[in-house]
């Protein structure tokens, strides 16, 4: 987690700038190969300069390990007693001080063999700021991630299981976001996992929705994208009608010109070109690092792009 804050001033003073911070969240193949978590014993040291590390270290017990990375010139601490979010759920909460900003951030990972319980967390959201942001395996239509991998699965083997389209923490989640009127899902529908997964959520309290950005990252990957989160401390709106203008800018739509499309438009898709660019991606790293699960994230990469590169073809044969 990073602070920033625009501070060129030539020479009239203007308004300071709102501080803003830039959250990366990943969940990676690990400090160890082909680990998904940092399967880190409580005595493990790693130090990165400019950054304080906070370790969720990995127990007997089954807990897989998370760690918190903050710029060392951000003020924070360590919440000790977090808000408990379910038995076998690995919680990892700090309190960060950014400009006027008090923020509790909260970092979650859910096992396949244990429920999430976030409602006492995400009710936070009615009296303080708040960012929750993890991987909870979580499935259902309003996180849009129904199961995306058994279209994948299925092209490649005889008989695929068929996946749920829900599961119960993603039912839960639903409801506390139907229910709960204080906080917002930042995620886009994008993918990020490299098999059409939306599993690595990120939830901010409303005060902070409207100055806060989303976005998977371009270039870093493993079996999950990073994704960036920038939450930026606006400073209270003093002028209204800008205030209205603003807001009305947000949310109704502006119209744009129709686009002249190529022959071949189809290969310019933004679905296709983004699938094509993953395929890239896993290509060097396959080639880099050769092994039979780069190897299998790569095949199923290249059926996927296969697949999304015929469905947009198809409908521009129909348009035609």
């Amino acid at each position: 987690m990073e602070e920033h804050a625009d501070d060129d001033a030539p020479h009239a003073a203007p308004p300071a700038a709102a501080p803003s911070l830039k959250m990366m969240q990943w969940n990676a193949q690990g400090l160890r190969p082909k680990k998904h978590q940092t399967l880190t014993p409580a005595d493990f040291e790693w130090r990165i300069a400019g950054y304080t590390l906070h370790l969720l270290p990995a127990t007997a017990e089954g807990t897989r390990g998370c760690v918190t990375l903050v710029r060392s010139s951000i003020p924070h601490r360590r919440i000790a007693d977090p808000v408990h979010c379910g038995d076998g759920m690995e919680t990892l909460a700090l309190k960060l001080h950014v400009g006027g900003l008090s923020l509790p951030v909260y970092n979650l990972y859910r096992s396949q063999r244990h429920q999430l319980e976030a409602g006492e967390l995400l009710t936070m959201a009615s009296h303080t700021s708040l960012l929750v942001a993890g991987d909870l395996n979580a499935h259902h239509p309003i996180l849009q991630s129904l199961g995306h991998m058994q279209e994948i699965f299925s092209t490649r083997c005889v008989a695929a299981r068929p996946l749920s389209a829900t599961n119960p923490t993603g039912r839960h989640l639903a409801v506390l976001l139907e229910e709960v009127p204080y906080i917002r899902l930042l995620n886009t529908g994008e993918p990020t996992h490299v098999r059409e997964g939306r599993l690595d959520l990120t939830l901010v309290s409303g005060d902070l929705a409207a100055g806060t950005s989303w976005q998977v990252h371009p270039t870093l990957t493993s079996d999950h994208y990073a994704t960036l989160t920038t939450v930026t401390v606006a400073p209270p709106e003093r002028d209204l009608t800008a205030a209205i203008q603003r807001a009305a800018d947000a949310a109704i739509p502006k119209s744009s010109p129709g686009r002249r499309h190529r022959p071949n438009w189809w290969f310019y898709n933004e679905d296709v070109r983004e699938h094509n660019h993953r395929v890239n991606l896993h290509r060097k790293l396959h080639e880099k690092r050769p092994n039979p699960t780069n190897l299998r994230l790569l095949q199923d990469l290249v059926t996927r792009a296969r697949q999304v590169s015929q469905r947009a073809r198809g409908w521009m044969f129909e348009r035609s």
